[in-house]
């Protein structure tokens, strides 16, 4: 073939190739068109368009590419890549890189099928990416310096098809995104007012069955605290009462037996008290005061008294002499005693010596209240449900699974605080973060 003869042949090439540019917005069926040319005339063996991920997709890595187009399809065997360093290193200084089998690098942009010689060409298209070409028989590259620059302007429009493509391709992915995001708007606005009115009459079901239970469980504290606190109170009265029958039997003289009834009253006026303190406890008041915690834990301490005693625990407290804690008073008590009660019974069948429940309570803007027991911690794999609504780890009968879930309700709901607890130094530590001032929260 002539000189002359061998540029037309090139010349003609290239028209067609030019010709097939931008005949489909379609990435796939665009390269396509392209490349089938050029693999034909220049009897090459693959041909491949590498492009950027952050052209593609909106989370795309800018230095990962993906195959968009590979032919013929059995050499394709990656299909996303890192970007190669030393291309990027090549291309600041040539318009193209040719490897040859034997190159120490050759291996390196081997991501195809069975593939152990030959050479490849690879031409930068624009900043979207690579076109890599393929030939199993070339020994060297199969351009020579006069084709490159003639296909470099051929593969600048070829890389502006592409942007094109990929626009057209974005462009009907949003279209259909919002086509599908207006069809279930609308499927959801058609359905949304009985959904809304069902998960109302739900949500206030489940509200009342929570709140009767929690009522029910609480009553329940009540009696066991009042049982625990008569106990030796009745005791001590009925012993005075049968000392009274021993001393009238006696004959004892009526000072004797005015001062035994002097005791009996006033352990009935005690009893009294008791009773007094556990209905105030639970009659909840809206008004945010300036609460002496102190106070409040010892009221608490006494309430829980007998078992402390009974289960040889020490209850102890950490609190700056004159602390005050602006908040709702009956709802912070119920939440101390719950999670004191909660401690209480995480001792039960535990044979340890020094129990401990200890309370420290600081301000640091917000107010920090920490509870934590050594009775050993909670076990991983139900730590992050224990402040779930009746999930109880003990027997069924021993327990509601309501003391904590109640707590968790009331810091949020109407303390506008948060509970989160965590295993530490052998025991568990309940961590309590309030806002420093409640007003206009609750409006």
């Amino acid at each position: 073939m002539s000189a002359a003869d061998n540029i037309f042949k090139n010349l003609t090439v290239l028209y067609e190739m030019a010709l097939s540019i931008g005949q489909s917005l379609e990435l796939e069926k665009n390269c396509d068109n392209f490349l089938k040319i050029l693999l034909a005339r220049k009897n090459l063996s693959y041909a491949a368009v590498w492009l950027r991920e952050d052209k593609l997709l909106p989370q795309g890595h800018p230095n990962q590419l993906q195959l968009s187009y590979g032919k013929p399809r059995y050499f394709i065997k990656e299909r996303s890549i890192k970007e190669c360093e030393r291309l990027r290193e090549v291309f600041q200084n040539k318009d193209y890189l040719s490897i040859t089998e034997g190159s120490p690098y050759f291996q390196d942009f081997v991501h195809e099928n069975n593939i152990k010689s030959g050479t490849y060409v690879i031409f930068p298209l624009s900043n979207l990416g690579y076109l890599k070409l393929y030939s199993v028989q070339a020994k060297s590259c199969f351009f020579d310096e006069k084709e490159i620059k003639q296909l470099d302007k051929v593969f600048k429009k070829f890389a502006i098809s592409l942007e094109g493509c990929i626009s057209h391709q974005k462009m009907i992915k949003e279209v259909e995104e919002r086509k599908k995001a207006e069809e279930e708007l609308s499927q959801l606005n058609e359905t949304l007012a009985d959904r809304i009115d069902k998960e109302v009459i739900r949500s206030r079901q489940k509200d009342v069955i929570l709140q009767r239970n929690a009522r029910q469980a609480a009553m329940g504290e009540i009696i066991n605290s009042i049982a625990h606190q008569w106990r030796q109170p009745l005791n001590s009265i009925s012993l005075a009462a049968s000392n009274i029958l021993i001393d009238l039997e006696l004959g004892e003289d009526e000072e004797q037996i005015r001062k035994s009834c002097d005791f009996i009253l006033q352990r009935a006026e005690d009893m009294s008290g008791t009773i007094t303190d556990f209905m105030d406890f639970f009659r909840h008041d809206q008004v945010i005061s300036d609460i002496d915690i102190e106070a409040l834990l010892i009221d608490i301490g006494g309430m829980l008294q007998a078992q402390l005693f009974s289960s040889n625990i020490k209850l102890e407290w950490h609190i700056q002499e004159g602390f005050k804690l602006k908040t709702y008073k009956k709802e912070i008590q119920q939440v101390l005693l719950n999670l004191i009660t909660n401690a209480i019974q995480a001792f039960d069948g535990l044979s340890k010596e020094d129990k401990k429940i200890s309370l420290t309570i600081r301000q640091e803007g917000s107010y920090i209240i920490e509870l934590y027991d050594n009775a050993g911690g909670i076990a991983e794999d139900i730590i992050n449900k224990i402040f779930d609504p009746y999930f109880t780890t003990k027997e069924k009968g021993h327990g509601t699974g309501l003391g904590l879930s109640i707590c968790k309700n009331i810091i949020e709901a109407k303390l506008h605080g948060e509970i989160q607890v965590q295993n530490i130094d052998g025991g568990a530590l309940f961590q309590i973060i309030l806002p420093e001032s409640l007003e206009n929260l609750n409006d």
